[in-house]
C-alpha cells in the first residue's frame, strides 16, 4: 500500500510540473541545459534536476521583490563569485529548492506524518543553506587571497626599490599569483590601463572586502600619489608574517583535538571487540554447563 501511495505521489507531481511547464511556456529541458553549460564554462554538465530548478527559478524571478541596498549588495557578491545569476533568481532558487523538500510532506503526511515535520526542517534548513551560499563562496575567497597578501606584499616592496610603475608591478605578480588573486589582479590591471588607476585599485578593495587587502590599496595609492611607500610595506609584509604565523598556530592547535574523535572512535571498536569477545565466551560457557 506504502508503494503505492508513493508511486501516485510521483506520477501526480511528474504531471503537475509538464503541465506547469507548458501553461507557463517554459523553455525545453535541452535548451535550459545548453544555458546552464554556457553559465559554467569549465564545470561538469548540469544535472537534470538543476535544469529543472533553473527553469522554475527564472519564472519565479519576477515576483521576487528586493530592496535597493540588498539587491546591489547581492549582485556585487554574485559578480564577485562568478555565479552569473541575477539577485532575484539567486534568491528564487533557494526558495524552489525548499519548496520541492515541502512538497516531500504530501506523501509524508500519508505514510507517516512524523516525517512531514522533519521535511518542514529540512526545507527551511535549505533555504537559509542556499541564501547564504554566496556568503560563504565569498568568504573562502577572501581567505585565500589574504594567505597569499604576505608575499604579494614582499614582491611588491622588492619592486618598488627597482620601480615605481604599480600596473607593471602588479603585472608581473599576477603572473605568479594564486587563481583568486589572479582575476583580481588582471580585473584591477585592465581597470587602471584603461581608467583612473586610484579608482581601480578602490574598485580591488571594494570586491574583495578585506582589511588586510585595504593597507595594501592604501599603500599602492600612496604610491601612485608619489609617495616613497617602501618602509610602509616593510612594516606591512612583518605584520602579515606575524598574522600568518598565527594562522598556522591556531591550524595547529586544532590538530590535536581533530585526531582525538578518531582516538576515541578507536578505543570504542577495541571495547566493542573485547565486549563481543567476553559475551561469545560466556554464552559458550553457559551452553556447556547446560
Amino acid at each position: 500500500m506504502s508503494a503505492l501511495v508513493i508511486l501516485f505521489a510521483c506520477l501526480i507531481s511528474g504531471g503537475v510540473y509538464f503541465l506547469l511547464t507548458a501553461q507557463l511556456d517554459l523553455p525545453s529541458h535541452a535548451a535550459t541545459k545548453t544555458i546552464l553549460s554556457y553559465k559554467k564554462q569549465g564545470v561538469n554538465k548540469p544535472k537534470a534536476t538543476e535544469t529543472m530548478i533553473w527553469q522554475l527559478a527564472v519564472k519565479l524571478s519576477p515576483w521576487i521583490r528586493l530592496n535597493e541596498y540588498k539587491q546591489r549588495r547581492l549582485k556585487a557578491s554574485l559578480k564577485s563569485t562568478g555565479i552569473q545569476y541575477t539577485p532575484e533568481t539567486y534568491m528564487a532558487q533557494a526558495i524552489v529548492k525548499a519548496g520541492c523538500c515541502l512538497l516531500g510532506t504530501i506523501p509524508a503526511l500519508l505514510i507517516f506524518p512524523p516525517i512531514a515535520l522533519g521535511l518542514i526542517v529540512l526545507a527551511i534548513y535549505v533555504y537559509f543553506y542556499e541564501v547564504q551560499r554566496v556568503d560563504r563562496l565569498l568568504k573562502k575567497k577572501r581567505e585565500a587571497i589574504e594567505n597569499e597578501l604576505p608575499r604579494f606584499v614582499l614582491n611588491v616592496e622588492q619592486e618598488l626599490k627597482a620601480s615605481r610603475n604599480v600596473v607593471s608591478i602588479l603585472d608581473k605578480h599576477r603572473k605568479k599569483a594564486g587563481k583568486g588573486l589572479e582575476k583580481e589582479l588582471e580585473i584591477t590591471v585592465a581597470d587602471m590601463k584603461t581608467g583612473n588607476q586610484e579608482l581601480a585599485l578602490s574598485k580591488l578593495d571594494a570586491r574583495v572586502g578585506s582589511s588586510m587587502l585595504s593597507e595594501v590599496v592604501r599603500g599602492l595609492i600612496g604610491v601612485i600619489r608619489g609617495d616613497d611607500n617602501v618602509l610602509y610595506f616593510q612594516r606591512l609584509a612583518h605584520g602579515f608574517k606575524q598574522i600568518e604565523f598565527q594562522k598556522l598556530k591556531m591550524i595547529a592547535q586544532k590538530r590535536p583535538g581533530q585526531m582525538r574523535k578518531y582516538s576515541l572512535a578507536l578505543l570504542g571498536c577495541f571495547i566493542m571487540v573485547f565486549v563481543i569477545a567476553i559475551g561469545m565466551h560466556l554464552v559458550t560457557a553457559t551452553g556447556e554447563m547446560f
